[in-house]
């Protein structure tokens, strides 16, 4: 060090000591340097977090956008849709895509199932599980009901009065009655050996209100094997396969006039203001013939799936029942999930005719006097589409549970 910096020095350490600033200890020191370490680790989490935050805000933009063009693919319940629903309700029939026709029709002669066509005169179809049946209902000519396998048709049963086919909701039993003297037989046929698997004999004397002999009413068979009948007073559930037979119990004070059979149990008619405007009550039926409540449903016509899961009925733009109102259109009320979806589908659309599949439902449309129309919902994404559109009323028919 030369002269000139050691003067500068002392004049340096001169003005320190004048000053009368004690110096910092030493733990003082040392704390200030980790507070310092802490913010500098501090602010470096806080930049890659921002950079994190960054990218998800970036991810999920990109989701809301793919989200704003494609709706979310519901989860549960049902399928996942094969195409995106439309965001809104068509204005009219006119404005829905057009779509393939009905799995299973009837027209001008030829029966349709699927890929393959028969010509047949018989245009009465029946057709649930799979099975389809096609039939003649005559009025003084004989009833004809043939199973279709193929490409050609099985005779089933040929009566000498009107007679009508019932099948059970998985296509696996076919009931009918046929009328003989002073006794009205119900018999159940086995559509996989396509044989007899039992009959009844029920003595009823009194007439018939609903095309029947006798005065029974036969009401169907549910996935069980259950077949159920009545006169109106009494309800009787019959089992084929051990040819057990039970009354029905526990419908209380409803009618015992069931407006359904479902996959597994019953529907009563129960009470409401309006004769046409009552709500159904639905259940399942056990072995002994107790019928357990599950639920209600906002009116009791209306189509149930074939896995009775869902029910299909008319009403107006809010969802309310009132069949002495023309403008309606179609809800779908989940029984398992206890959700009610309205098919994307104008007022005037029409009614729920028959189920597809077990997530795809039938509408007929039309104004009366001018083309019949059937409408096809896809009932996990409420979407339509046009299935069949005819000049010439009751120009067909289509395959029904």
């Amino acid at each position: 060090m030369n002269e000139l910096e050691q003067r500068l020095a002392d004049d340096l350490n001169a003005a320190a000591t004048r000053a009368d600033v004690p110096p910092p200890p030493f733990t003082e020191l040392t704390t200030a340097g980790r507070r310092k370490a802490r913010r500098d680790r501090l602010a470096m989490a806080c930049v890659a977090a921002a950079a994190v935050l960054a990218v998800l805000a970036g991810v999920g933009l990109g989701a809301n956008a793919l989200r704003a063009d494609r709706p979310v693919r519901p989860i549960a319940p049902g399928p996942t849709p094969s195409h995106p629903a439309p965001r809104e309700t068509p204005s009219s029939l006119e404005d829905l895509p057009t779509g393939a026709p009905p799995a299973v029709y009837w027209h001008a002669g030829v029966l349709h199932v699927g890929e393959t066509s028969i010509p047949t005169h018989l245009d009465q179809i029946v057709a649930a599980g799979g099975t389809v049946l096609v039939g003649h209902v005559g009025g003084t000519d004989p009833s004809h009901w043939d199973l279709v396998d193929g490409d050609h048709l099985v005779p089933v049963v040929q009566a000498p009065q009107p007679t009508f086919i019932r099948l059970s909701p998985d296509g696996r039993l076919a009931v009918w009655d046929e009328v003989h003297p002073q006794v009205t037989r119900v018999v159940a046929w086995d559509v996989a050996t396509r044989r007899i698997a039992g009959y009844r004999d029920v003595h009823l004397q009194q007439p018939s209100c609903c095309g029947g002999g006798g005065g029974l009413i036969l009401y169907g068979a549910d996935s069980r094997g259950q077949v159920f009948y009545g006169d109106g007073r009494t309800l009787t559930m019959w089992s084929p396969a051990n040819g057990s037979a039970h009354t029905v119990t526990g419908y209380g004070h409803l009618p015992a006039l069931p407006s359904a059979v479902t996959a597994f149990g019953l529907v009563f008619q129960g009470h409401g203001p309006g004769l046409f405007d009552m709500p159904g009550v639905f259940g399942t039926v056990d072995t002994n013939g107790a019928f357990h409540r599950q639920g209600r449903t906002s009116v009791d016509s209306g189509v149930w799936s074939p896995d009775g899961r869902l029910f299909a009925y008319p009403a107006d733009g809010s969802g309310a029942v009132d069949n002495k109102n023309p403008r309606r259109t179609v809800y779908v009320y989940d029984t398992g999930t206890g959700q009610r979806e309205r098919m994307l589908l104008p007022l005037d659309a029409g009614t729920p005719e028959a189920w597809e599949s077990p997530d795809t439902l039938l509408i007929s449309g039309g104004q009366p006097g001018g083309p019949d129309q059937v409408i096809r919902c896809d009932t996990s994404t409420r979407a339509c589409q046009m299935a069949m559109r005819y000049p010439h009323p009751r120009g067909w028919s289509f395959g029904w549970f």
